[in-house]
């Protein structure tokens, strides 16, 4: 009976991991229960001490669980406030891509169903967000907030690029996923991740300048074709849209540098992050809390702009974040952990895999220069996710070219 059960389970884990993630993308609800499922079957994999427990990825999992252990430490320290739990219960989703591998121990190949849930989420990312542009004419969100979906968006098309080793009529190997999702960008008016889709290209025409003698003629002119489309469509599409952002941009800087009493977006930044330093400054080592620290920053804004700004969980760039709510300290824990883990990524991975590693970070990077990266439940999940994955399968495959 149980031998049946997970011959079934064999069969159904990964499509529905991959279901989960395209959910994730698109912030259609089924999703946490399904990835919590996942590492749920891991921590109980991990507890037993299954043989399957090797799956971690231990170039993850250690400067992962050192960071939990310092903010661990200094929400000790600072004893928080009840109202804190949930600001400094975050960093403990990046756990979760400790257990996801193992919790998909029955799962052949999981950076193939990734990379289909990502294919397949941005294919639903394209068809809803075009209804919900042209139905309100304002920002797409899919129902929550516009910059949150850009994100989750953006490393959807990073992941949805990187190419298996069988394609899918459907779901194919293509380098256009990335584009698709840049047009999905547009549709949410974050404008902070759109360099992306540069970065992208310029990877795309190095790739393809190494490898031209191998690449058919054809196959070139439609990728080309293909490209001029989206970009065509995009601004016959969205043109008014795009240029009434970049209008919207223009206007944001001149009045955030003007002695206008308007306030602007750019001005709302520059507002927290001065307030944001004069706290980091006062309580440089362990910082002060989320919530505390969020109080000050608002008191210190001008009483006239406050009802405004005290809605922000976080002050627009998440390395003063992490400052001002764990110091200096937790700010070193939270850049050992990205570092370690970018920099053996690109030691084991493939080109595929480094190449999506780059624009991983360089999203993260871009994203979080002005906006919560890490202070929001599903960025952290698909962080955590992708990054976990793809450092899984560069190791099963260094561990079987070993042993081959």
């Amino acid at each position: 009976m149980l031998y049946k059960f997970f011959l079934k389970r064999r069969r159904i884990d990964g499509p529905l991991f991959a279901f989960a993630i395209a959910c994730l993308i698109v912030d259609f609800g089924p999703e946490i229960i399904l990835l919590s499922i996942f590492a749920g079957i891991g921590i109980w994999l991990v507890a037993g001490r299954h043989r399957s427990s090797r799956r971690i990825p231990r170039a993850y999992a250690i400067p992962v669980i050192i960071y939990l252990l310092v903010c661990t430490a200094i929400a000790l320290i600072q004893w928080p406030d009840p109202a804190e739990l949930q600001a400094e219960s975050y960093p403990l989703l990046f756990a979760f891509g400790i257990f996801l591998p193992v919790g998909l121990v029955l799962v052949r190949d999981p950076l193939r169903w990734l990379v289909l849930g990502a294919r397949l989420g941005l294919a639903a990312a394209l068809l809803l967000g075009v209804w919900e542009f042209f139905s309100t004419g304002t920002r797409i969100g899919f129902g929550g907030n516009a910059a949150s979906a850009a994100f989750l968006i953006a490393v959807g098309g990073v992941i949805a690029r990187v190419e298996l080793d069988k394609d899918y009529a459907f779901l194919p190997n293509s380098r256009l996923w990335i584009y698709l999702a840049g047009f999905v960008l547009l549709m949410t008016g974050t404008r902070a991740l759109l360099p992306i889709m540069l970065f992208a290209l310029l990877i795309d025409a190095f790739s393809w300048w190494k490898g031209r003698r191998r690449l058919h003629r054809n196959w070139v002119l439609a990728q080309f074709t293909v490209v001029l489309l989206l970009v065509g469509g995009s601004g016959f599409v969205l043109g008014d849209a795009v240029q009434e952002r970049f209008a919207y941009t223009i206007a944001d800087i001149e009045t955030a540098f003007s002695d206008s009493q308007e306030l602007s977006s750019t001005n709302i930044r520059f507002m927290q992050w001065d307030a944001a330093l004069e706290v980091i400054r006062q309580h440089p080592i362990f910082g002060l809390g989320a919530v505390q620290s969020m109080e000050e920053i608002s008191e210190a804004v001008p009483e006239e702009h406050r009802s405004r700004l005290i809605s922000f969980n976080h002050v627009h760039n998440f390395l003063l974040d992490e400052t001002r709510i764990r110091g200096v300290v937790g700010l070193a824990a939270l850049l050992f952990m990205l570092g370690t883990v970018f920099v053996r990524l690109m030691q084991v991975g493939t080109s595929e895999i480094r190449q999506a590693t780059v624009l991983l970070y360089a999203t993260v990077l871009l994203y979080g220069s002005l906006h919560g990266v890490f202070l929001t439940e599903r960025n952290i999940i698909l962080y955590a996710a992708v990054v976990s994955l793809l450092l899984f399968s560069a190791t099963e495959r260094l561990a079987k070219e070993r042993h081959a």
